[in-house]
């Protein structure tokens, strides 16, 4: 009989609850209850973007179905700002930063 050590059934154990997490995640960042939708609705992004996944229309900055975005990109431009597009690093928290920046991510460049 093979008998497992308390220290390797806990690293598996963590390793399935990382695994779940990181895949609740990707889920909750392109969902119609996302946090990321959430933080774009109520921050006004769609006031100047065009986001299909948002329901958003918006024709005074880039169109983001049209723009395949990596989160990494989305939360620099949004913490910055840039080209037009005001810094909301000091208007919307790290966490809201990020969230926006999976939903958008997830969701731009889908169309052509």
């Amino acid at each position: 009989m093979h008998v497992q050590s308390p220290l390797r059934r806990a690293a598996a154990t963590l390793s399935i609850v990382a695994v779940a997490a990181l895949a609740l995640t990707a889920g909750e960042a392109v969902g119609a209850t996302s946090p990321g939708l959430a933080v774009f609705k109520s921050s006004g992004c769609g006031a100047c973007h065009t986001l299909a996944a948002a329901k958003a229309k918006g024709t005074v900055g880039p169109n983001l179905d049209k723009l395949p975005l990596t989160s990494a990109a989305v939360v620099r431009q949004v913490t910055r700002g840039g080209g037009g597009m005001p810094p909301f690093g000091s208007r919307l928290s790290k966490a809201q930063i990020k969230a926006v920046g999976l939903f958008v991510s997830a969701n731009a460049g889908r169309k052509k």
